[in-house]
């Protein structure tokens, strides 16, 4: 059974107008438990935006303006990937290959 250490800074938005709730997690690392390896995504930020209902979000709006599209993404999939020689990599070959590139250009 493959698990993993996490850690990551979080910003929480909370909007009581439009009832929705953003979490901007940054600094985010994984570590091998027993091995203690660690591994870093480093300019990367993961947003999280958690509404009631479907109504416009001006924030998804914003980042959608300045080509920031929404991206569907497992912190442990993508951990367990980084750390874990005996996971399947083609099944987050994609994942890992686009957070390559918009990372590297930072």
């Amino acid at each position: 059974n493959q698990s993993l250490l996490n850690s990551f800074s979080r910003i929480t938005l909370v909007d009581t107008d439009n009832p929705q709730r953003i979490t901007i997690d940054t600094n985010l690392t994984v570590t091998h438990p027993v091995k203690n390896i660690h591994k870093e995504l480093k300019n990367l930020a993961v947003i999280e935006i958690k509404q009631a209902q479907r109504s416009r979000s001006l924030f998804a709006s914003a980042l959608k303006e300045h080509h920031i599209l929404p991206k569907s993404i497992s912190k442990y999939g993508i951990g367990i990937a980084m750390l874990y020689d005996t996971v399947k990599y083609n099944r987050f070959k994609s994942k890992l290959l686009y957070l390559q590139k918009i990372t590297q250009n930072q």
